[in-house]
């Protein structure tokens, strides 16, 4: 299978979908790619894209990372794991909105629902930046 695809997973919805590494900028990707590395060497969170920050851990050959942003205070908005291409198939971006969609039920505000609509993008720059890290034998 082609390695420039990934199968992207909501699973709170179980929605799936290939998502072509040719939706994603290479600009977020080579901004992201030395974050996301610090952000797993240091095991803190690390700033990324207008206020957004990640926590990043490797856990059995898989990046696990949690997404948030400012406007929502401390809490994690978005779950994410990312791993590698199996033999035969692609590599798999596992995300849980349950965070996001806690706030949203809340009524926290419509800076929420523009976050939505970003983190989207966000998921899948991350997931790309790492998998080009690791392919090039960086982490």
């Amino acid at each position: 299978m082609d390695r420039r695809e990934l199968r992207h997973i909501t699973v709170e919805s179980r929605r799936e979908m290939i998502s072509g590494r040719a939706q994603v900028d290479d600009w977020a990707v080579e901004q992201l790619t030395p974050v996301v590395k610090q952000a797993v060497n240091s095991g803190r969170r690390a700033q990324v894209l207008d206020g957004y920050w990640i926590q990043c851990e490797l856990k059995d050959g898989s990046l696990a990372v949690a997404i948030g942003h400012a406007d929502a205070g401390e809490r994690i908005l978005i779950s994410m794991t990312v791993q590698p291409a199996r033999a035969g198939d692609l590599p798999v971006l596992r995300v849980r909105t349950v965070g996001l969609q806690a706030q949203l039920a809340s009524g926290a505000g419509s800076q929420l629902y523009r976050l939505a609509r970003e983190l989207n993008d966000l998921e899948r720059s991350i997931a790309w930046a790492w998998l080009a890290e690791r392919e090039r034998g960086g982490q």
